[in-house]
């Protein structure tokens, strides 16, 4: 009978470490989900200020030139 009780002993031993070794995965996922969302979030705030610097600098730069046909000539013609 001590073998079957040993058995037993070695069954639940490997059950519990491998309920543990499941309990260390869980809490590795719930990270890695945590700082991908994070990562996520950060991402669309840059591309939100991408786009409005980008905005920026087409209504900057249409400000400046002037088209060809507005543009007096320079001195020397």
């Amino acid at each position: 009978m001590t073998d079957i009780s040993e058995s037993l002993n070695a069954l639940e031993d490997r059950v519990v470490e491998v309920e543990i070794r499941v309990a260390h995965q869980d809490a590795a996922i719930e990270t890695l989900t945590q700082a991908l969302l994070e990562k996520d979030q950060l991402l669309r705030e840059l591309r939100t200020q991408l786009e409005t610097l980008e905005q920026q600098m087409r209504i900057s730069s249409e400000g400046n030139v002037a088209d060809a046909s507005e543009e007096t000539p320079p001195p020397h013609y």
